[in-house]
């Protein structure tokens, strides 16, 4: 569709394109499909935002049951935004091969999925996560962490989740499901989420997406809506080495290996 800026056109119409072009008015033939003209390196880039947009489908798709459709409608770009960069940076174009340092995902840290209530504003704190080995540890701070956490209105428990989701980047594989770990905090009764501490096994060659997750609960009804429902990705860590066949989790295959 053309648009009329009030001195040029721009836009398709029909089979022409006007376009503005050294502040005149040009139009051009629209070409037809198939024609336009990639160069090598423009078509293996556009095959690197296709591997982002697995990722980010394999992404929302592991914490499906977390997220419970209550992601914002920016998600999906925001999380291109961060993993296509990291694709392309990691990703060799004269052989089209990936090498990931340990951190090349950090930029995911940090990453809420829906903008309208980031985990910060109700987790009120950070904790602690550190990957030592095959050990992921989570602690949480010693002071009363409890008290940090804020409680919605009508809620009188909160369900804390941390949810490990891996990736075996170089075999093309994701966990079937994330291996989670819950607190059940409630808001009159005296236990204390801190100088508490979690630890998962992950596995060597993978790639570690560990989010939180908070879902607020009126006795069995569960509060959490479109525009309030906290959760993020916290910690996104390559664990060094390379994957061993003999793991016991149940995994899925991406479709494509990131080799």
């Amino acid at each position: 569709m053309g648009k009329f800026n009030g001195k040029h056109f721009t836009g398709p119409v029909g089979p022409v394109i006007f376009r503005k072009r050294k502040g005149k008015q040009v139009v051009c033939a629209k070409p037809l499909p198939g024609t336009m003209k990639q160069t090598e390196n423009t078509k293996k880039a556009s095959g690197t935002f296709g591997m982002a947009s697995l990722m980010v489908k394999h992404i929302k798709e592991g914490y499906g049951e977390e997220i419970m459709g209550y992601h914002d409608g920016t998600l999906h770009n925001r999380l291109m935004t961060s993993i296509n960069p990291v694709l392309s940076q990691c990703r060799d174009l004269s052989t089209m091969s990936y090498t990931f340092g340990v951190d090349s995902f950090n930029r995911l840290n940090g990453l809420n999925f829906n903008v309208e209530s980031p985990l910060h504003k109700y987790l009120g704190f950070n904790p602690g996560i550190m990957l030592e080995g095959n050990s992921l540890r989570v602690e949480f701070p010693s002071a009363n962490a409890k008290k940090n956490i804020k409680f919605i209105r009508s809620s009188n428990a909160c369900h804390l989740t941390m949810s490990l989701l891996l990736f075996n980047l170089k075999d093309g594989k994701r966990l079937n499901e994330p291996l989670n770990q819950m607190v059940i905090l409630a808001k009159k009764e005296q236990e204390q989420l801190g100088g508490q501490e979690f630890t998962f096994t992950v596995p060597d060659g993978c790639l570690c997406l560990l989010s939180i997750f908070l879902k607020y609960y009126d006795y069995q009804h569960l509060l959490n809506n479109p525009l309030m429902s906290p959760g993020a990705i916290c910690f996104a860590q390559l664990v060094p080495g390379d994957f061993e066949v003999e793991d016991l989790n149940v995994w899925r295959s991406m479709g494509q290996q990131f080799s």
